[in-house]
């Protein structure tokens, strides 16, 4: 987990889930069990701008993920 950006890099090929975020973002979240912390989910908010591109908006770890959120994908 010390190599958060080749985490969030490789998130997208990992086993997770990508839920819809409040303003057309889309939060991609897969759960860890060893942190520096403790067992965490890492969401990684991203934008897509067209079929092929987009950007990370920002990365946090959670302890739990928001049950309210619609679930567009799960692997």
């Amino acid at each position: 987990m010390s190599d958060l950006p080749n985490c969030i890099n490789s998130l997208r090929l990992a086993r997770g889930q990508v839920l819809k975020g409040d303003f057309g973002e889309k939060l991609a979240v897969r759960f860890y069990r060893q942190t520096p912390l403790t067992a965490k989910y890492l969401v990684v908010a991203y934008k897509e701008v067209g079929p092929l591109d987009g950007f990370v908006v920002t990365a946090y770890l959670a302890r739990r993920v928001a049950t309210w959120r619609e679930r567009l994908w799960k692997r």
